[in-house]
């Protein structure tokens, strides 16, 4: 249905409209609604077919003659005029002759159409002069759009000339005509290639290479411009675009002006505007008016082109709607080059002139807002641009009044139609003015008038376009400006492009002709201007030249020969004159295109064909994938390794917002093992693939990194190799395609080189690259970002485009997701099938088993192995299941359905011989056998490189024959295992497989029946208990005695696992150790032994390790109290966090061990600041005494204290050369010194408060201070002369620093901001604002391009060094920031805080890092070492502390309580352990392993104590919800609440008859309980202070309490009267416990010691120290093994010591968790090689030559 105002309204019914419009009109009182209805009126008549209506001829002239008073009296003279014009054109026309249309959209009767020969012409010529009217047999019909008919192509046939391809995509766009009017050979054409998406993309894909080699063609002439400009229209964005910065390049760069690159240009920005961007317009437009400065020596064609460019330029632009166009750099030239161009005698450059400087008056300078508005049928068009866009949809009538009218209302007011404003009433009759076409054109140039003309042109370039022919002609025919030349001469030139352009149907192209003729002849109606004369005849003069078509050729011919005779004798003779000159050397673009040659199309189709190949390895691919038939759930990851577990996203998500962000180039895949990695990568492949099909945009290379010889070379071309790309196809994708590469295994690969940097992947002619690449977390280091980032360490661009993701264990809900679709999908037929539901059941009552199935691969085998390995109708609360039980299950399930498949096969000849042989000598054996073998080997030969290649030629006589060769049923035994096999490549299924054969290869269970014990003695000794007894182990005996595996993560989790299920497996590795002492063979496997031990949570508290050799050992976390290490070898071991309490190391080889700590610098003083100087060999260290102290680096030694400060230095710097000093302090001062002899130099007065802040500039010669007094003031560095004052701060400055360039200064204050300054002229710039609280802390980072500030807000943010824009904010401190600093790479950001911390940031994602606490007070001051290796910290504690900037990350931690234990109890048969903690809970231990028991719910509060009735049947505990509540032991459940105390209950104790209970609390006092009743007793008053524990003596005679008054008081448990008072501890008491013999009492302070004490005397006895909190319960225990205590301490940990002696020596005997190092009283005086920071580092934590026992008296 047509739109209603394109329908015809009938006279009578038209006239009826209007007229009831007119009188509604009349009668209303409402001027608006008046104003309305005429515009209702108005439009009613513009819909009448006035051709149709001669009788009501009279009432129609009477209806616009009312329409004209009612506007009249409205107000609107200018409307009225307009209707009283329309009645008087009216009145001229013949009554009895058809109206000519007036503001008419529909056009003439088809039926008046016909074809225009060139005999019409002739003969039509005098009746063309005569009737002073358009011809009405020209332009009767519109028509599509021109389209060049083509024979179509069949799939992957080879196309014959680029404009066959455009017109294919053009088809494909549906750019052409409606369906319907394709004949039925197209239609098919279009249907079938619609499905084919394939050919589809071979289509696209060729104009792409048309675009890359035009790129490449080094000629680049008018014939290649013309051939790939004809795919303009059809081009998609990406290529488009890639063309457009072709020809601005060519422009830009040659010498020379490029009339190609220019005509490419404009034809560009007139082919498809909606790609381009309106800052493409400026940048271009910019270009082209540097270069038009250039041009007056250039020949008129080069002027021409230029100018006709910078035309279409501005007219998109005016399209664009641009607005602020610079005036000066822009505007203002362009207006004044424009205008000397009036001078020039070439009617063509002044035309093209005219153009561009009408256009550039619709794109407004930066000084005016220019708005162009059309309102009509309801539509507001802005711009040049959008009125000629919406004249498809509009009254043409319409848009010639818009051209006419000089006001109209918008928006209730009256406003100038911009477009014809002061233009229109200086257009008159060019015969009346007598102006000719040169003045008319200046006119165009004014600086002060917009034509009508120009305007008009632009509607009519949109209406030919659109095929709307008609409209055209409409247009041209009753514009008000149809008589100006200008428009005259455009009008020309777009008659002569349709004429000449053979795509338009033959029918158009003769009207464009016969319009040329019909404004030469026609005088009257078109004026004599000779120049447009000359102009018309150029054009029919140049199409008779070039046009090839008979038939067009013909008409020319003859319409030429026609006015060689016509006219009067001026007219003939400006033709002989044109046809003796010929055409002009302005081409107008008119003659055909030069499209004989395909010469670009042919280059790109030789090409290799790439889509057949690709096609196949896709299918290649998703078929491999579907044989996997693995479950997959989508996975989620964090943002980095530090990140908190529940800062969770999508992975899926986060890829593709990877693949989008054009920024980002690699990501970094990080996950545990077996956490699903490969599966993600895998799936990801696919999905890709998919997406291919859809787009071709990304092609996804998934490689297994390992399968790859050397991939840090060649990577890509190398994969594509192995799966049959030719040379030819591996160039063409690399020079024209994109790639995710998906790296998987770089962990396996065993290389730590970084792949993307050695590939030089995306740069020039390099791959285009998206890289994923999957990495185990375990097999990186802290600084591993420097084996992915692009770039440079340094390079901070590189440090944006490496993106991190880190796989998440699943959770629950995925789990159980994943369970369904396991059961649905992948149930082994012949196994035991179990439902989801009995999976869920078997999780939750098997203990650990949901921790561990978090693992996705772990979960796989847990499903599949579940089934066989327990029974669902018993007590599976019992069952142990670890990591390496579902392993061992798996593997031999697995063997037993390969053996299955081999039986079901029927063998028959060797491979059945071979199957009986190994069936006879214990099948599974022999599988398990070869796959330990398989396992060992690998990593004997290649390193653990999982990928073994095997070529039976080449490799008949290597390691590889005795797995992948022939005979001996080995093929048998590779079909059984979990191998797979990929070509000519062989790996186990899963990495973890591996590891875990060679695990297994280390030791062999015996859990087999007896036909398949493994023989091989090597692998596996059986030895007695006796670790002292004699050994059959050989240094080959095992793998473990080969090679090293302590950083093989995996095998050392499995063989830990081993330790705890086989005495003998332990006894063996306990042997391998013991037999280093005396063989160094042994040494490898001495170190992987104790590895595995301390893994495995083995003690070594007094052990005799004398002389072992375990150099490269990872003993981290160990427990090594009171051993005996004289002698060892401990070269490169690892001992961070261990437990190395009164060690023996004596004689012991220490060269580069890792205690994974720096050691701290005692000052007198609080420490205020820290520098490092230049050359990172001393540290200056500013102190509150006002003295500043300078170390050596090396030794740590102090060479030089600096005084002359009167109070605390708050700042010190080096000089950038290292030879000056200078502090600022508390004085108002600041200070020089000469850093090599101390010797002070000047002294800098001027500020009024405190110096809170100095820094040298990066040249040296200025310094800045920031001060109390708000100001930063500069300094010259030499002679201390004052400089500039930077006043704006509105508080006291904390902070100031100079940017790397020296050029700007920060400055950061309690006003909260941070303010840049200029700092060669003081001036301000930005204000940073964002903190909430002071700016403490200001700094650049190394590039310059950041900074980083901290605050008493309690973060750190980032800025935009350049423009001020705040970036991320760095949260995690919990008290205000105090210093912050970046890494000398920019890669870290270190803060020190006042909450004791110092903590490390990713500076790029603001990623939180370790927290590197230590510190007893707030952290003042915090630097990088020069090197970036350190970092020291300084303290208000009176530290400096040096921290190793890349490990200090905390060590492992085993877990317990979740929060701080405060109570610890042992039952009274000792073989329990009860402990209280504020995690609300009470746990219950086993005493002898430490391992985890039942869990006591039901406080509503902290716990604070717990105890057993002396018959072990009740447990009471106290709690901060002020009760005491009582347990079953045995079964958890609750009994009796105690209540009465009025504050907290610190202490509970059952009396040794367990007839009294006695209670401590807050409230100061001890209360006594009937234990049987609950009655309360006696109240026992004395101590100041909360009670925090109570104790009854073993007789039951005495009670002791511990209280925050420091004391242990006695008392009598019968009277309640006080006994002594014990006093020593320096902080308040946390547990109190008498002895078994009630001869000593055990007190646990918050003072962080146990002190023993003599109850008769009260003597202290000895004191236990190396606790990292307050010990908050204390347990004594005596048996047949001796005297104990357990120590429940605020970090968390539960220890049980051994007390030893009449002298009451204390060791350690185990520990819940350990994550700190201790090594107090150890004996170091006779280590070797142990270096002097390491040295510091024992000697400060309590390390001497003797142990000793303090305070005992």
């Amino acid at each position: 249905m047509e739109p209603w105002y394109k329908i015809t309204l009938s006279s009578e019914e038209a006239l009826a409209r209007a007229n009831t419009h007119l009188e509604n009109a009349k009668e209303t009182k409402d001027r608006r609604q008046a104003q309305k209805l005429c515009d209702d009126a108005k439009e009613a008549l513009d819909r009448m077919d006035i051709s149709m209506s001669i009788k009501d001829h009279d009432q129609i002239i009477a209806a616009f003659r009312q329409h004209g008073k009612l506007l009249e009296k409205l107000g609107l003279p200018d409307e009225a005029q307009l209707s009283y014009s329309k009645a008087d054109e009216l009145r001229t026309i013949d009554k009895n002759t058809p109206a000519p249309p007036l503001a008419q959209v529909l056009p003439l009767s088809i039926s008046s159409a016909y074809v225009v020969s060139a005999s019409t012409i002739s003969s039509s010529t005098a009746a063309i002069r005569n009737r002073g009217t358009v011809m009405p047999t020209i332009f009767t019909k519109d028509c599509h759009p021109p389209v060049v008919q083509f024979t179509l192509p069949g799939p992957d046939d080879r196309l014959t000339s680029t404009r066959q391809l455009a017109f294919c995509l053009a088809l494909l766009q549906e750019m052409t005509l409606p369906l319907d009017s394709l004949d039925a050979s197209t239609r098919a054409w279009l249907t079938a290639t619609e499905k084919n998406q394939d050919e589809k993309e071979r289509l696209r894909t060729l104009a792409t290479d048309m675009i890359r080699a035009l790129v490449q063609d080094k000629l680049k002439d008018i014939k290649a411009i013309n051939e790939v400009m004809c795919l303009a229209p059809v081009l998609e964005r990406p290529d488009f675009r890639a063309l457009l910065s072709l020809f601005v390049n060519m422009i830009n760069d040659s010498l020379l002006l490029d009339v190609q690159a220019l005509q490419g240009l404009a034809s560009m920005i007139q082919a498809t505007p909606e790609y381009i961007e309106a800052d493409d317009l400026v940048k271009i437009l910019n270009l082209l008016s540097t270069r038009l400065q250039e041009t007056f020596q250039q020949s008129p064609q080069h002027i021409y082109r230029l100018t006709m460019t910078v035309s279409r330029v501005l007219d998109a632009m005016a399209d664009c709607n641009i607005q602020g166009l610079d005036r000066v750099k822009l505007h203002e030239p362009l207006l004044s080059y424009l205008g000397r161009l009036k001078s020039d005698k070439d009617p063509y450059i002044v035309y093209q002139a005219a153009c561009a400087f009408q256009a550039l008056l619709c794109v407004p300078d930066d000084e005016e807002l220019w708005q162009a508005t059309l309102r009509r049928s309801g539509a507001d068009i802005k711009g040049v641009g959008g009125l000629a866009r919406a004249i498809k949809g509009l009254n043409v009538a319409e848009f010639i009044n818009g051209l006419s009218t000089i006001q109209e209302e918008f928006q209730g007011a009256s406003q100038i139609f911009g477009l014809v404003q002061d233009s229109y009433n200086g257009v008159t009759n060019l015969k009346e003015s007598g102006q000719g076409l040169l003045e008319s054109l200046k006119n165009g140039l004014s600086f002060s008038h917009k034509r009508t003309w120009y305007a008009a042109l632009r509607g009519a370039d949109t209406l030919i376009q659109n095929g709307e022919l008609t409209k055209f002609k409409t247009l041209v025919c009753e514009a008000p400006c149809r008589r100006d030349l200008a428009f005259h001469w455009g009008v020309c030139q777009r008659l002569g492009y349709l004429a000449a352009d053979p795509a338009w149907e033959d029918v158009s192209r003769k009207n464009a002709i016969a319009f040329l003729g019909e404004m030469y002849w026609n005088d009257e109606e078109w004026g004599q201007e000779p120049r447009i004369k000359q102009c018309i005849l150029d054009i029919l003069l140049q199409l008779s030249h070039s046009t090839s078509q008979e038939s067009i050729h013909s008409v020319v011919k003859i319409l030429l020969r026609d006015l060689s005779i016509e006219g009067d004798e001026n007219k003939r003779n400006l033709y002989q004159s044109c046809i003796q000159t010929g055409p002009s050397a302005h081409t107008w673009n008119i003659s055909a295109s030069h499209l004989d040659s395909s010469s670009l199309i042919d280059q790109v189709q030789s090409k290799p064909s790439i889509e057949p190949a690709l096609r196949k390895y896709q299918s290649h691919r998703i078929q491999e994938q579907e044989q996997r038939h693995t479950v997959y759930i989508p996975p989620e990851a964090k943002p980095t390794r530090e990140s908190p577990d529940d800062d969770l996203f999508d992975l899926t998500t986060r890829v593709n917002e990877f693949l989008l962000a054009a920024d980002s180039k690699v990501l970094l895949l990080l996950g545990d093992s077996g956490a699903g990695k490969s599966t993600f990568n895998l799936e990801l492949e696919r999905n890709l693939w998919k997406a291919y099909n859809l787009d071709k945009k990304w092609i996804p290379l998934f490689v297994t990194l390992p399968a790859i010889n050397m991939p840090e070379e060649d990577l890509i071309a190398k994969h594509l190799r192995k799966d049959g790309f030719t040379e030819d196809q591996i160039r063409e994708l690399k020079s024209y395609r994109q790639i995710v590469l998906i790296c998987d295994g770089y962990d396996e690969c065993q290389k730590k080189d970084n792949l993307y940097n050695c590939n030089r992947l995306n740069q020039p002619e390099e791959w285009n690259v998206k890289m994923v690449i999957s990495c185990r977390s375990e097999y990186l280091g802290s600084d591993y970002r420097m084996f992915f980032q692009p770039g440079g360490r340094n390079d901070r661009n590189g440090a944006t485009q490496l993106q991190e993701a880190v796989v998440a264990p699943f959770s629950m809900a995925k789990i159980n997701h994943y369970i369904k679709s396991y059961v649905t999908k992948y149930q082994i037929p012949g196994e035991t099938v179990w439902t989801a539901e009995d999976y869920q059941s078997a999780i939750k009552r098997i203990l650990n088993l949901q921790d561990l199935i978090r693992n996705p691969f772990l979960l796989s085998l847990a499903l599949e192995v579940l089934p066989r390995l327990v029974d669902l109708s018993t007590d599976l609360t019992s069952n142990q299941i670890s990591r390496v039980t579902l392993y061992d299950q798996f593997v031999e399930q697995w063997v037993e359905r390969g053996q299955k498949r081999l039986i079901e096969r029927s063998l028959t000849g060797d491979d059945r011989v071979a199957l009986e042989i190994l069936w006879e000598d214990g099948f599974t054996r022999n599988a398990i056998g070869f796959v330990k073998s398989l396992a060992v080997a690998i990593f004997d030969e290649q390193d653990g490189k999982p990928v073994v290649e095997f070529l039976p030629i080449r490799d008949r006589s290597s390691w590889k024959a005795a797995f992948f060769g022939h005979g001996d049923g080995k093929n048998l035994l590779r079909e059984t295992c979990p191998l797979s096999r990929t070509g000519n490549q062989y790996r186990f299924i899963h990495r973890s497989v591996l590891e875990y054969a060679l695990a297994r290869a280390a030791f062999e269970p015996r859990q087999l029946g007896a036909d398949d014990q493994d023989s091989v003695e090597q692998l596996d000794v059986q030895y007695g208990d006796n670790r002292d007894g004699p050994s059959k182990d050989t240094p080959s005996s095992s793998p473990l005695c080969r090679k090293s595996f302590v950083h093989e993560h995996s095998i050392i989790t499995f063989l830990s696992e081993r330790v705890l299920q086989s005495v003998q497996f332990k006894n063996q590795l306990h042997r391998f150790i013991d037999q280093s002492k005396s063989d160094e063979r042994f040494a490898h496997a001495a170190a992987n032994a104790i590895t595995i031990l301390v893994r495995a949570g083995v003690l070594f508290n007094g052990a005799d390790l004398k002389g072992i050799q375990i150099p490269g050992a990872d003993l981290s976390g160990g427990q090594f109290d009171s051993a005996q290490l004289q002698g060892a070898d401990l070269r490169k071991t690892n001992l961070r966090n261990i437990w190395l309490r009164q060690a023996d190391l004596n004689n012991a080889q220490m060269v580069d061990v890792k205690f994974g700590e720096w050691p701290f610098l005692k000052e007198v003083s609080s420490v205020l600041s820290c520098a490092y100087s230049p050359d990172g060999k001393t540290l200056a260290v500013g102190l509150g005494n006002g003295t500043i102290s300078l170390y050596e680096t090396t030794t740590w030694e102090k060479t030089h204290t600096l005084s002359g400060h009167t109070t605390s230095v708050s700042s010190v710097v080096f000089s950038p050369s290292g030879q000056q000093i200078a502090s600022g302090s508390y004085d108002n001062t600041v200070r020089l010194w000469d850093a090599q002899t101390g010797a002070p130099g000047a002294i800098l007065s001027g500020h009024t408060s405190w110096v809170t802040s100095v820094v040298f500039s990066p040249s040296g010669q200025q310094i800045a201070s920031g001060s109390y007094d708000k100001t930063v003031r500069l300094w010259d560095a030499q002679t201390g002369a004052p400089g500039a004052i930077l006043s704006g701060h509105t508080s006291l400055v904390m902070s100031v620093v100079f940017s790397p360039s020296g050029q700007q200064i920060a400055s950061g204050s309690y006003d909260n901001t941070v303010r840049l300054w200029d700092a060669q002229t003081g001036a301000p710039g930005a204000i940073l604002s964002g903190h909430t609280s002071s700016v403490t802390s200001v700094v650049f980072s190394p590039s310059g391009q950041q900074i980083a500030s901290g605050s008493d807000d309690n973060t750190v943010r980032l800025w935009d060094a350049q423009t001020g824009a705040p970036g991320a904010i760095l949260s995690g401190h919990t008290c205000g920031v105090m210093s912050v600093v970046f890494s000398p790479s920019g890669q870290q950001i270190a803060s020190g805080s006042y909450d004791k911390t110092v903590r490390l940031w990713d500076a790029q994602t603001g990623a939180p890092g370790a927290i590197l606490s230590g510190h007893t007070s707030c952290v003042t001051s915090v630097v990088f070492s020069p090197s970036g290796q350190q970092i020291a910290s300084g303290s208000y504690d009176k530290t400096v502390r040096l921290w190793d900037a890349q490990t200090g990350a905390p060590g492992a931690i085993l877990s317990g309580h979740t929060f701080c234990v405060t109570s610890v109890v042992f039952s009274p048969s000792g073989q329990q352990i009860a402990s209280g903690s504020y995690d609300n809970t009470v746990r219950l231990w086993d005493a002898q392993t430490g391992a985890p028991g039942a869990i006591l719910s039901g406080h509503t509060f902290y716990v604070t104590s717990v105890v057993f009735s002396p018959s072990g049947q009740q447990i009471a505990s106290g709690s901060y919800d002020k009760t005491v509540r009582l347990w079953d032991a045995q079964t958890g459940a609750p009994g009796a609440i105690l209540s009465g105390h009025t504050e907290t209950v610190t202490s509970v104790v059952f009396s040794p008859s367990g007839q009294q209970i006695a209670s401590g609390s807050k409230d100061k006092t001890v209360r006594l309980w009937d234990a049987q009743t609950g009655a309360p007793g006696a109240i026992l008053s004395g101590h100041t202070s909360l009670v925090m524990s109570v104790v009854f003596s073993p007789s039951g005679q005495q009670i002791a309490s511990g209280s925050y008054d420091n004391t242990v008081r006695l008392w009598d448990a019968q009277t309640g009267a006080p006994g002594a008072i014990l006093s020593g501890h320096t902080s308040s008491i946390a547990s109190v416990v008498f002895s078994p013999s009630g001869q000593q009492i055990a007190s646990g302070s918050y003072d962080k010691t146990v002190r023993l004490w003599d109850v008769e005397s009260g003597r202290c006895l000895t004191v236990v120290k190396d606790f990292h909190g307050a010990t908050a319960s204390i347990a004594w225990n005596v048996n047949g093994n001796g005297s104990y205590l357990a120590t429940g301490c605020s970090d968390s940990s539960v220890r049980l010591w051994q007390v030893i002696g009449d002298h009451h020596l204390v060791y350690l005997h185990w520990s819940s968790m350990h994550d700190r190092l201790v090594v107090s009283n150890i004996k170091i005086s006779k280590a070797h090689s142990l270096c002097r920071m390491n040295m510091k580092l024992l000697e400060q934590r309590g390390a001497v030559d003797d142990p000793i026992l303090e305070e005992v008296r």
